[in-house]
């Protein structure tokens, strides 16, 4: 079996578009300390919470079977 299968654009959405000239990068100031480091320092907290309700509803799920 063959499929041949026809997409049609209005005329409008089939101009091309030409590259932009202007070149974009995402680079941290390196005189900013944090430039997207927000939230680094609770990465710990954020750790010992997860460990504790996993240690949490492990023993949960313990006592009910």
């Amino acid at each position: 079996n063959k499929f041949v299968i026809f997409v049609s654009f209005p005329k409008e959405e089939g101009k091309v578009i030409t590259a932009d000239e202007n070149s974009y990068s995402l680079l941290k100031d390196t005189n900013s300390k944090k430039a997207d480091g927000i939230f680094d320092s609770l990465i710990p907290y954020i750790i010992l919470i997860a460990i504790f309700f996993g240690a949490d509803w492990i023993l949960y799920t313990h006592e009910q079977y």
